[in-house]
């Protein structure tokens, strides 16, 4: 059987692609070697941190602050098709200095602030917190941090929740998923996409195919050598319970996030290690999280222990998202999101739709070409 695309990665960006994709009439094939969602999509903790992650204007912030715009109306959506509670919060993200001394924090938080003008320009809330101001807000950091600037327009998700709705909805459009088979090859041509081979030896051809592929990206077979190489990053985390959650923010600083759900789970995060694909925890790994998440929020001592966890993020060599086309015809990579695929699938769906059909699309995507700028 014949489709018009293939999708090559069952994560968020892929399977948002895919639905977008079903959407406009496309007969879809989704494929994912594991479990839809099981990599490092449900691995994230769901922060919408358009805002607080970028330290300076890009093309890839812009990205970030135009995909978060687009999360109402998806989870409204998705709430409607599936009947699923898709969570979609703004508690607002926050970057605190934790330091005793009080002087050296605001002089840092104001360089910081400085710098975030051109956010501000855009019409985007960034607030300079003093101490007092920050213990009024956030009083369970009254001991730990003396400066910081809020972002209260930053959101949260939980990955879960929404990828089990997407899932829905790709049932819902008549997307083909094909789970527990790896794709081990592309199949070109005379320089143009063919389909794909399976582990088992199965061919799909489509007229399109679409690496959505994460860190595994750059193993299939018959991406061109001149596509940017992308290649994992562990991720190590903590969810803990504490009720009520000690901050209502999400507090960022250096080296770790702590991130409040509504039920009282918390999330810590995370270690950024480049040691290829081995997704295990480690006892130092875990350690780094605990303590820094100490670091920031003492009260955390008194919750208690749920899980802990890693995944592997997907990174080109600049930390950039690759997304277009690649020097095969119809051979479109979707990938490379690092700490942001949570934050920029509906941006990068939306662009893979309009690529595939030959429409503009969404946003400029010359900076994230994947043969490079």
């Amino acid at each position: 059987m014949t489709h018009d695309v293939v999708i090559v990665g069952g994560g968020l960006v892929g399977c948002l692609s895919a639905w977008a994709l079903a959407k406009t009439g496309a007969s879809v094939a989704l494929i994912e070697r594991t479990a839809i969602g099981a990599g490092a999509s449900s691995a994230a903790a769901g922060i919408l941190g358009a805002q607080v992650e970028p330290h300076a204007d890009s093309p890839a912030a812009r990205l970030g602050l135009a995909s978060r715009a687009l999360y109402p109306a998806l989870v409204d959506e998705l709430r409607e098709l599936t009947g699923l509670p898709v969570p979609l919060t703004w508690p607002g993200t926050m970057r605190a200095w934790a330091t005793d001394d009080e002087q050296t924090a605001s002089t840092e938080a104001l360089r910081a602030y400085e710098s975030l003008a051109w956010q501000r320009d855009a019409g985007h809330r960034v607030e300079l917190l003093d101490w007092r101001a920050l213990t009024e807000r956030e009083p369970a950091l009254r001991h730990s941090c003396r400066a910081a600037i809020a972002f209260p327009d930053d959101g949260l998700t939980d990955p879960v929740v929404l990828l089990a709705a997407v899932e829905r909805a790709l049932v819902a459009a008549g997307v083909r998923t094909h789970v527990g088979h790896a794709v081990v090859r592309v199949d070109a041509e005379a320089g143009r996409a063919r389909g794909v081979t399976l582990d088992d030896g199965t061919s799909l051809s489509a007229d399109h195919v679409v690496s959505c592929a994460g860190a595994w990206t750059s193993l299939l077979e018959g991406i061109p050598e001149t596509v940017r190489r992308i290649r994992p990053i562990r991720g190590q985390m903590i969810e803990l319970e504490l009720s009520p959650p000690p901050t209502r923010s999400i507090v960022f600083g250096a080296g770790g996030y702590v991130v409040p759900r509504d039920d009282g789970r918390i999330v810590l995060g995370s270690t950024l290690e480049d040691i290829g694909f081995h997704d295990r925890t480690t006892a130092e790994g875990l350690h780094g999280v605990l303590s820094r998440a100490l670091a920031l929020v003492p009260e955390l001592k008194l919750a208690s222990w749920r899980r802990a966890w890693a995944g592997l993020r997907p990174a080109s060599a600049d930390y950039v998202p690759v997304i277009g086309p690649t020097p095969i015809e119809r051979l479109w990579v979707a990938s490379g999101h690092f700490r942001g695929g949570i934050l920029l699938a509906p941006i990068t769906a939306a662009a893979v739709a309009a690529l595939v059909r030959g429409t503009d699309p969404p946003f400029p995507l010359a900076a994230f070409s994947p043969c490079g700028p």
